[in-house]
């Protein structure tokens, strides 16, 4: 990569691996849109169209074979968003779809069949929290969910 980069989404299609947003490190205030995708095989890193807006901190999933899902995260001056984008990474275009309910960063995001389901984070207070949300793409809408038994930030999901 030309830049470094922290606090960033990464998505795995296939051979190639895409970088989206992020910070260029730990000590900047200012985040980034611009969007990478690295060839595993090629070891070429090439950029794509730039997100619609500057953000750090987010979930991503993968949605399909083409497309990313950016869930919250933070803006340049730390707060959290509930903005929630789809990123086509064969068309490079962007499509926003509706607001979460909860704004948080360092949250965690997983896929199940046509459903988001999004868990903990911070909110703008910096308490971590126990909230879970999903949006269904049937519905296009988001719906809350029990809580989780703890506060989860910065936490990683898998499904099987």
């Amino acid at each position: 990569m030309q830049q470094a980069r922290f606090s960033h989404g990464v998505s795995i299609f296939g051979d190639k691996t895409l970088i989206l947003g992020g910070r260029v490190d730990w000590f900047s205030t200012t985040n980034l849109a611009s969007v990478l995708l690295y060839d595993i095989t090629k070891n070429e890193c090439k950029e794509l169209a730039a997100l619609p807006y500057p953000v750090s901190g987010m979930a991503t999933v993968k949605w399909g074979d083409d497309s990313v899902i950016i869930v919250g995260g933070a803006d340049s001056d730390g707060q959290p968003l509930n903005k929630v984008l789809l990123y086509n990474i064969k068309t490079q275009k962007s499509h926003m779809l509706p607001d979460m309910e909860s704004k948080r960063r360092g949250c965690v995001a997983a896929v199940v069949r046509d459903t988001v389901i999004v868990m903990g984070g911070r909110n703008k207070r910096g308490k971590c929290l126990m909230s879970v949300e999903c949006f269904r793409f049937d519905r296009y809408s988001w719906q809350e969910l029990p809580e989780m038994h703890t506060a989860k930030y910065l936490a990683t999901a898998v499904v099987c």
